[in-house]
């Protein structure tokens, strides 16, 4: 996916998925900027424990000039 704007591109975006027989996994990736060294990146992993469980966790990091140090990451933890 992106948007341009005055022959300009404002946003991008591209989403891989892959779903095995009993997980499924993706990565996103935001907004990369190899100039600047900035972008988003989500990693995402769903594993079904039994046929009622699954847990899974995500990873988002984000890099750019506008982020207080110029980095952060969040973790967390899912269950269904």
């Amino acid at each position: 996916m992106s948007s341009v704007q005055n022959s300009k591109f404002q946003v991008g975006q591209l989403t891989l998925n892959y779903r095995g027989n009993d997980y499924t996994a993706s990565c996103t990736v935001a907004n990369p900027d190899i100039i600047s060294g900035s972008g988003v990146i989500v990693l995402h992993y769903l594993q079904a424990v039994t046929s009622r469980l699954a847990l899974g966790s995500e990873l988002a990091y984000q890099k750019g000039p506008g982020i207080p140090g110029g980095e952060i990451a969040l973790l967390s933890a899912a269950a269904k």
